[in-house]
């Protein structure tokens, strides 16, 4: 606003000489416009005194609740990965202006964790205009046209191995060549209707040195004219204003707004096991676009269980039992008198009878079956997949 003020200043003056001395000599003409010149230079270098605000990433949370700005967060990222952290961050167009990433100290291929420092430029009034609307709490300074904060991440560059288990374990903030696509999708499916992909900081363009000097001369040119000073005067301001409009008709004109992916609440197509990590789903509910993201597996549900296991197998036993037996024919008597009388009766029969001794032995009579001995044991598995737990 100063600089407009000036400006309007700078013509008043210009024009109330222009009419007032018009015959005057060419040295006060030279003089006017050295003023011109230099009051001229003074305002184009009067630029607004912007002040960096270090916050936490944290400070930032709120903002990203509300779809303003995501994606600025501790990541991992696997080691030898291609990533532009530009990518993984989406804001809100409207609020703002732009984001700077300072990722220099990173050494995307050596395992490690490293700082990343994210510039962030919001828009003022829109900013505070938003966060009013939507009860928004903040906890860094709000006022001026342009607010900009610092915060520092940590960017964690791990071996392909760590980044795999990582995911398996349901990570869904790691960076492969495989992954950082749907990684930034996600981040842009939580961000807000008018959030698009971050850019860097613009740097300003400077201004060509000969304006200035090439606006007031012609100026102090056309006051010198005696006879058409007021008609030139009207000359250059109808050409200004023409000029102006033109340029002011060129920037407004509205720019088709880029579409924006809306992703349903995800479906899980394939579930997930005791065993296996799952997948869902989400699809954009305008298009065909569509990005996964791993489930974890589940734990195990213990169970418990029992079983018969057989500690020893079923077995046979002998019986046995003293006995008398004859030498001769074999007989087997269980006392002396028996085998005594089997003797005489044998020798009365027959005189060479080889029926006249004994002798005593065990002899088998009997078998005894013994069943298997068996215990009952208990013991823990997995219900799904049975695994010994």
């Amino acid at each position: 606003m100063k600089k407009k003020i000036l400006v309007l200043m700078l013509a008043s003056m210009l024009a109330a000489s222009c009419v007032a001395c018009g015959s005057k000599s060419s040295d006060k003409k030279d003089e006017l416009s050295s003023a011109a010149t230099e009051m001229l230079s003074e305002t184009e270098t009067e630029t607004e005194q912007i002040e960096e605000q270090d916050i936490t990433a944290d400070a930032l949370t709120p903002l990203a609740d509300a779809g303003v700005i995501t994606g600025v967060k501790d990541i991992t990222v696997a080691e030898g990965t291609d990533v532009n952290l530009n990518d993984l961050v989406y804001a809100d167009k409207n609020i703002v202006k732009s984001v700077d990433i300072d990722d220099s100290k990173v050494d995307y291929s050596k395992a490690g964790t490293y700082e990343v420092i994210y510039t962030i430029t919001f828009d003022g009034d829109k900013f505070r205009d938003y966060v009013k609307d939507n009860n928004i709490d903040v906890n860094f300074d709000t006022d001026g046209d342009t607010i900009v904060v610092k915060t520092t991440v940590t960017v964690t560059v791990a071996t392909k191995e760590d980044a795999d288990n990582a995911i398996a374990n349901g990570n869904t903030d790691v960076v492969t060549p495989e992954t950082k696509e749907s990684v930034a999708e996600n981040n842009k499916a939580k961000a807000n209707d008018n959030a698009v992909a971050s850019k860097p900081a613009e740097k300003p363009a400077k201004k060509p040195a000969g304006n200035s000097n090439g606006n007031s001369n012609g100026n102090s040119g056309n006051a010198g004219n005696n006879d058409n000073s007021n008609s030139g005067n009207n000359g250059n301001h109808n050409g200004n204003t023409n000029g102006n409009n033109g340029n002011h008709n060129g920037d407004t004109k509205p720019s088709e707004k880029p579409h924006v992916h809306k992703y349903n609440g995800g479906v899980v197509t394939k579930a997930p096991t005791c065993t296996e990590t799952g997948v869902k789903t989400y699809t954009c509910v305008d298009s065909d676009d569509s990005y996964t993201e791993t489930i974890p597996m589940t734990p195990h549900e213990p169970e418990t269980r029992t079983k018969t296991v057989t500690v020893k197998e079923a077995w046979t036993e002998d019986v046995y039992e003293p006995r008398y037996i004859c030498c001769g024919c074999g007989a087997q008597f269980t006392n002396t008198t028996d085998v005594v009388c089997h003797n005489i009766l044998a020798r009365d029969e027959n005189p060479n009878t080889k029926c006249n001794n004994y002798y005593e032995d065990d002899v088998k009579v009997n078998t005894i079956q013994h069943p298997a001995q068996t215990e009952t044991r208990t013991y823990t598995v997995c219900k799904h997949c049975g695994k010994t737990m």
